[in-house]
């Protein structure tokens, strides 16, 4: 015996026109309305964090510095396909601003993120 509540139970109570329109949206096949996320406005300078306003510090102590970096290097068995690479890589950097993101010195001297626009593609 099947609960009451459940999913076949609920499915069996549906009316056709319902079933239908359930069953055709299972498939995929349903009209798609597109959504767009909605960027909030913002100003072109953005004041940092104050982890950002750490870091910025440290790198005016000792800008040779290489405290931060992180090298790594990869060997690979089989040929680099360098337009797939170049065209990962771009589209990470379309999707997060945090890889567009550079400090610059205010016109009032004080240290902002400014980021820039995404690469085309």
């Amino acid at each position: 015996m099947t609960p009451p509540g459940s999913l076949p139970t609920r499915f069996d109570t549906l009316s056709p026109a319902r079933r239908a329109l359930l069953e055709q949206r299972m498939r995929g096949t349903h009209s798609r309305i597109e959504s767009t996320a909605v960027k909030p406005s913002r100003p072109a300078a953005i004041p940092l964090s104050f982890a950002q306003q750490r870091l910025w510090v440290v790198h005016q102590l000792s800008p040779d510095s290489a405290a931060y970096h992180v090298p790594i290097a990869l060997r690979f068995r089989t040929p680099i396909q360098t337009a797939a690479l170049d065209r990962a890589l771009a589209s990470m950097i379309r999707q997060h601003e945090i890889l567009r993101t550079r400090f610059e010195i205010s016109e009032g001297g004080v240290p902002v993120q400014v980021i820039d626009p995404p690469p085309p593609g």
